[in-house]
């Protein structure tokens, strides 16, 4: 429903109120306007993030009748995902806790904690409610104690260090200045430890107000759950509770398609950031929009450092919204005013790819950062990105470039319409690759934006999941899509193999963030995949936080993790007999120093056998670092056909291992003459045709000049998804991607028999698939199955093909699409050849 939604209620109001203030309490809603007795209360409440407080006065004891106005189509300056309906919807009605309030008329207003790193001790600021000019009496006591774990071990996080009792201190009301603000601060034990990701610690903050205010008698309690975080930036790196900080994150898009809105409950957020943590990451950015108070409670227990955003994706000023910098500024102090105890909330964006003039950012930011200086801020996620550069006043920066061209970039995948391509498509299969080239020279944190963004294949098996609000009518336009085109039986293997090779390009960008000295993080676009905005399955679990079945979480965390073995090599494909030269790194942001780390090697051939074995010397490594464990040179067995083996490295006695596949071939020879009865064409002209009708068995590379109705190799699988960056290509008159998505192959096959391959893309094909163009076979016979199939994106459904064979005539034909002159040189084209 778009437009107003109205609600009506009588309530009762008891005599044991009167004289107290009441408040209608909506935990979220869209903006709203409430009447009492028919009488407006106030103008409308306009926050998409914070809850809506309306302040109903003292009414007399009683019947009374309320009535509620929500309008989801009320115009707001806002933009992203708080009112989309790509991701979250645009939802109508109230969200959360929604309850009539009585608190007394003078008493406590606020209060907030926070951790001064000097002594330490924690400061705790509070506001009461008193009466103007009138003197007061009386105490404030402040009162912080360690939170215990629950009896099931739920619902609380245990503290990592004992702490004796609790901490208390008293404030003498006679001090307060006029505006009722004070502030106490509490001595820490000694042994204290900070909220981390490895200590959750949370504690309870209760302040009990005693006293009187000239003749109004003075009394109020309340209490809250926090934490005691020492999140900062210490130069171009991120700290918290004193060790370097390496983001392992994801972006959320507000998707949540069983209810259309984001889930208020806890027991939802425990249950996603566990997936988070199962797959080895710390971090998660919320697009452009603030998550409830529930998931900001999930992740304090959970260790999770959170970065919320304000309702922003575009540019300051915007002269068609007026109203938008004074509206995103009141929205950001109440997001910091509502959900700034909570320690999770470790840093603050303006919003997403915000743009516009720098200094009216740097100005909101130097305001909000006033309000409350706590977590650390930006002024956008992703800012500026077609003029990058650090923005003054901001505390991290996360992007995808940080300057123009290959060496500014953050990140190994990029659209077509956000040229240059990354270092998978353009620079070859290898491990060497990092982004020291995008840091240098530069002053601040640095986090990958939106790293990853490769396309799985739909899984038409999950269209049943849709049993909410939502229902999958993209899923099942795509589906049929693909029936009309013949090829729904495929729908599993395309699944399969594309999936395999959207996981390897992951694989590698993670690890180039990791091989990056002083690099602070990475944020996924997105573990897990959102049906919004064309379509994005983009993630290694569905929309559902669901595993897909690809790739178990144990495998997932050997290269995203705090503790990560890492090789350097040139390249996947080796020469036999040839020296292997690589080197041994260990990314360590685990939780301490490790004392007289070792490195085990392995280099397993193709049955995984162990060919040669060795370990690294003792070292110690500090935390928070990239350090280098040795270098190898390995000499690759001789051998006279071609085999894929495995390079193994653990870090001994933790289990932590990770490994990287070699492929090893005979060095390239020239291509041997056609065996007799065979003929090798690169046309398929009237003699070609004529050898095929007599009989003859033909091999056809057929010149790319000739292949109008093919389309430009591709790699990776798709950016993102085809149809969304076709547009944005189409719109500034660049070439599209070939929305491919990586190949699926016959690996039984004859033709293949000694060349080593499995059913998908692997990194002994990049060079020939570079070489190659995918060929339309819409129009062959419905039979037809290339035995090197290339994948074509869901939205378009072509059949193509790199190498296929047919009957023609009496002959037979196998024809390959892959340039034969541009991979005879290499060892890996000599042997396909």
């Amino acid at each position: 429903h778009v437009g107003p939604a109205w609600y009506r209620r009588e309530i009762d109001i008891p005599a044991h109120w009167e004289g107290g203030h009441l408040e209608l309490f909506i935990e979220r809603t869209k903006p709203s306007r409430l009447w009492l007795d028919g009488v407006p209360v106030g103008g409308p409440l306009l926050s998409v993030y914070t809850p809506h407080r309306h302040a109903l006065g003292a009414p007399a004891p009683g019947r009374h009748v309320l009535v509620l106005c929500v309008d989801n189509a009320f115009p707001l300056p806002v933009s992203g995902h708080a009112l989309s309906e790509a991701t979250q919807t645009n939802w109508n009605g109230l969200l959360g806790r929604v309850e009539l309030r009585r608190t007394p008329l003078f008493g406590i207003s606020s209060a907030r904690v926070s951790l001064l790193s000097d002594g330490p001790s924690a400061r705790v600021e509070f506001r009461l409610r008193l009466p103007a000019g009138v003197a007061c009496s009386g105490t404030l006591v402040a009162r912080l104690e360690p939170c215990l774990p629950a009896a099931d071990g739920a619902g609380s996080a245990a503290t990592a260090t004992s702490v004796p009792c609790a901490l208390e201190q008293a404030f003498a009301l006679a001090d307060l200045p006029a505006d009722g603000a004070g502030r106490v601060e509490l001595p820490l034990p000694r042994g204290f430890a900070a909220w981390d990701e490895y200590n959750p610690a949370l504690w309870t903050l209760s302040l009990r107000l005693q006293g009187a205010a000239g003749l109004y008698p003075l009394s109020d309690y309340t209490s809250l759950v926090t934490g005691l975080r020492d999140f900062r930036r210490e130069g171009s790196r991120l700290l918290s509770a004193g060790r370097r900080v390496f983001l392992r994150g994801k972006h959320d898009c507000c998707a949540f398609p069983l209810t259309g809105h984001p889930p208020m409950d806890e027991v939802f957020w425990d249950a996603y950031f566990a997936t988070c943590r199962e797959y080895g990451l710390n971090h998660v950015r919320f697009h452009s929009w603030t998550p409830p108070a529930a998931a900001f409670a999930s992740a304090d227990r959970a260790g999770i450092f959170l970065l919320p955003e304000l309702p922003f994706w575009g540019v300051l000023p915007d002269p068609a919204q007026p109203g938008l910098e004074a509206y995103l500024e009141q929205e950001g102090r109440g997001i910091l005013d509502t959900y700034g105890n909570h320690p999770s909330f470790c840093l603050f964006s303006l919003g997403n790819e915000t743009g516009g003039r720098r200094e009216v950012l740097a100005s909101l930011v130097a305001r909000l950062r006033a309000h409350d200086p706590r977590p650390l801020f930006a002024s956008g996620t992703n800012a500026f990105f077609n003029s990058p550069g650090e923005q003054p006043g901001d505390d991290f920066w996360v992007t995808m470039r940080t300057r123009p061209g290959p060496a500014g970039r953050t990140r190994a995948s990029y659209s077509h319409a956000d040229l240059p391509l990354g270092h998978i498509e353009t620079e070859g299969p290898g491990t060497r690759h990092d982004f020291s080239a995008s840091a240098e020279g530069f002053t601040l944190p640095l986090i990958g934006h939106e790293t990853g963004q490769y396309q799985f294949y739909p899984d038409y098996d999950e269209i049943p999941l849709y049993t909410g609000v939502l229902e999958a009518r993209n899923l099942e336009q795509y589906a049929e899509s693909l029936r009309r085109a013949g090829l729904w039986e495929q729908r599993h293997a395309f699944f399969r193999a594309a999936g395999a090779l959207a996981l390897r390009c992951y694989r590698e960008d993670i690890e180039a963030a990791f091989r990056t000295p002083g690099w602070s993080g990475f944020q996924l676009l997105d573990l897990q995949d959102y049906p919004g905005q064309g379509t994005a399955l983009i993630g290694v679990l569905n929309v559902f936080m669901r595993s897909k079945g690809l790739i178990s979480p144990s495998d997932w965390r050997r290269f995203c993790s705090d503790t990560v073995p890492l090789l350097r090599m040139d390249r996947h494909v080796w020469e036999s007999g040839s020296l292997l030269s690589a080197e041994l790194q260990l990314a360590h942001h685990g939780p301490a120093p490790l004392v007289g780390a070792v490195l085990e090697w392995r280099l397993l051939g193709s049955s995984g056998a162990v060919l040669l074995q060795g370990t690294t010397a003792p070292l110690d490594l500090a935390q928070g670092a990239l350090h280098s464990l040795g270098h190898l040179s390995l000499p690759l067995p001789s051998l006279t056909f071609a085999s894929r083996c495995e390079l193994e490295l653990t870090l001994s006695g933790t289990g932590r291992s990770n490994s990287w596949p070699l492929w090893v071939f005979p060095p390239a020879t020239p291509v041997p003459p056609p065996a007799p009865g065979l003929l090798v064409s690169r046309i398929l002209d009237s003699d070609t045709l004529a050898a095929l009708d007599a009989g003859a068995r033909v091999l056809l590379f057929p010149a790319h000049s000739s292949l109008p109705n093919s389309l430009a190799p591709l790699f990776m699988t798709d950016f993102w998804c085809y149809p969304m960056f076709k547009r944005v290509c189409d719109q500034y008159a660049l070439p599209p991607s070939p929305g491919t998505m990586g190949l699926l192959i016959d690996p039984a096959h004859p033709a293949l028999a000694s060349f080593p391959t499995g059913e998908s893309s692997d990194w002994q094909w990049w060079h020939l698939v570079m070489a190659g163009r995918p060929m339309i076979l819409d129009e062959a016979p419905a039979c037809l199955r290339p035995l090197v199939q290339v994948i074509d994106n869901f939205d378009r459904n072509h059949r193509l093909g790199l190498v296929f064979e047919c009957r023609v005539g009496r002959g037979s034909l196998l024809v390959c699409s892959i340039d034969p002159d541009r991979i005879a040189s290499r060892p890996e084209g000599s042997c396909l050849l």
